[in-house]
């Protein structure tokens, strides 16, 4: 984002509380309080699939859409998040202490974890119930009005939202959209990974005439 943000001008809007089928509503009210039209979004996980609900209902307010391993698409990979990420919550949750908090979101993670994304992740963990609110799978068709430009990136390795599965379904959705997966990439890509996505929301936002799907030497899908 710093990188983007430097040449293009940027909005950081916060997700408030309230189940992702009902933030469309809340992102319009911005757009509208900002008196924009529409804007190129871009979106990661929870945000990417509140990306998604917007497309569906009101395409006309997005110029362009950059999902990285979003919500919205498929369904959690169940055994992965069971495994990997369920019963080391649970041991979290039942001793909170910093090793299990570590141990419980080293999975999600590419890089080890900085202290403050410890800290965050333990804020989530004691606030929020987001399996609740998490976007459901969008509908078979439910994308057919959105003909915008869009770039979907998986990770490869994403207990959550398995990078294979989730880029497939993405362009059967979306056959415009680019895709493009993180090789060995879990759910927060990392420092070497920021970089490539870099790359690529350089190349949709410039309208790069590059053909959508196509392979880099950094990817593939």
């Amino acid at each position: 984002m710093r990188r983007i943000c430097r040449v293009r001008p940027a909005i950081a809007r916060r997700i408030i509380s309230m189940g992702a089928s009902a933030l469309h509503g809340w992102v319009r009210d911005v757009l509208g309080a900002l008196d924009l039209e529409s804007v190129p979004h871009l979106g990661a996980s929870f945000g990417g699939g509140i990306i998604l609900e917007l497309a569906r209902v009101a395409p006309e307010r997005i110029d362009l859409m950059a999902l990285i391993a979003p919500a919205g698409l498929i369904r959690p990979a169940m055994w992965p998040l069971v495994s990997q990420l369920a019963v080391p919550m649970l041991r979290y949750r039942l001793r909170p202490t910093r090793a299990n908090l570590t141990a419980a979101v080293a999975p999600l993670h590419s890089d080890p974890p900085a202290e403050l994304m410890l800290d965050t992740h333990a804020a989530v963990f004691r606030h929020l119930r987001l399996a609740h609110r998490m976007p459901v799978p969008i509908a078979d068709g439910a994308l057919d009005g959105f003909n915008h430009p869009a770039l979907v990136v998986g990770a490869e390795r994403d207990p959550l939202f398995p990078g294979k599965a989730l880029l497939a379904r993405a362009r059967y959705l979306l056959p415009q959209a680019r895709t493009r997966m993180l090789p060995g990439s879990r759910h927060f890509p990392s420092a070497q990974d920021i970089d490539a996505l870099a790359d690529w929301l350089d190349e949709v936002l410039s309208g790069s005439p590059q053909p959508p799907n196509s392979a880099s030497p950094a990817t593939s899908g």
